[in-house]
């Protein structure tokens, strides 16, 4: 069993926020605030999904995926190899 210092940021927030980052650049015009208007998510909520800082719920993750009708769950951990 792996044990992790919990004062460490863990590195897959980091690929995650990424790769969240990466769609809406790609995929939208739309800067960070206005995206999570959008989403109806808070906009530091979102802004910490995307720079991996600290752990959020699982929920907001899956509303950032819901926005994309071509990206599922599964798609999105795929793409990023976790």
């Amino acid at each position: 069993m792996k044990t992790k210092d919990s004062a460490k940021p863990d590195q897959r927030l980091a690929v995650i926020g990424k790769h969240v980052r990466k769609l809406r650049k790609t995929n939208t015009d739309l800067n960070y605030i206005d995206f999570a208007a959008t989403i109806g998510m808070n906009r530091k909520t979102y802004y910490k999904v995307e720079r991996g800082q600290e752990e959020y719920y699982l929920t907001s993750l899956l509303r950032i995926i819901d926005f994309y009708d071509d990206i599922t769950m599964e798609s999105f951990f795929r793409e990023i190899e976790l």
